[in-house]
């Protein structure tokens, strides 16, 4: 199964390596949901931090259809809500959790958010550029007394966010240089 996910890493990086600014949020969509189908999750997103790096904005998400998100409005989460979750991610490290009893006495505000919204298993990686957390990649499975996230992923994972994080990264210096060119010949004219 190992080497059959490093396969499907590898398409997803040639996939987007030539992918026209105009395909990459499908592209996303439809690699979220590969991903979330290989590894057992019914939801993949992924969240990057507002330019005060206070707030996470879900900008791509895959769901399976089992739970709420996808279509509309999706909403900001204020990253000092999940003290324990940033704290992790802030230091580069994975948040992988099968259960609720896995989490730690210190980490009291998310369990308080698990009580208020229930429980779902979790597998977050951040999502690194120049040595800095700008954001996570974030997988949700079905809760129930089986589950055993692939940890061995981890690192997979991580390289799947950094594609996506340079096919975003790209699309947008790519829409300011459009609206920069559009300035200047119009500016000239």
């Amino acid at each position: 199964l190992h080497l059959m996910f490093e396969k499907i890493v590898a398409n997803i990086s040639s996939r987007f390596v030539s992918m026209p600014d105009h395909q990459i949020d499908k592209g996303i969509e439809k690699t979220l949901k590969e991903v979330c189908e290989f590894i057992g999750a019914f939801r993949g997103r992924i969240f990057l931090f507002s330019d005060d790096h206070k707030d996470l904005q879900i900008t791509h998400e895959w769901s399976s259809g089992r739970s709420s998100g996808g279509k509309g409005k999706k909403p900001n989460y204020n990253w000092s809500d999940f003290r324990y979750f940033s704290g992790k991610l802030k230091d580069l490290e994975d948040v992988v959790l099968d259960t609720a009893d896995e989490l730690p006495a210190e980490a009291k505000e998310v369990s308080a958010w698990f009580e208020k919204n229930g429980f779902n298993p979790i597998f977050y990686v951040p999502i690194i550029s120049e040595e800095q957390n700008v954001g996570v990649l974030g997988f949700t499975a079905e809760n129930n007394k089986n589950h055993k996230w692939p940890k061995q992923y981890a690192h997979l994972l991580r390289y799947i966010s950094t594609v996506f994080y340079s096919a975003i990264s790209r699309k947008e210096i790519n829409r300011k240089l459009r609206l920069t060119r559009f300035s200047i010949d119009h500016y000239s004219d």
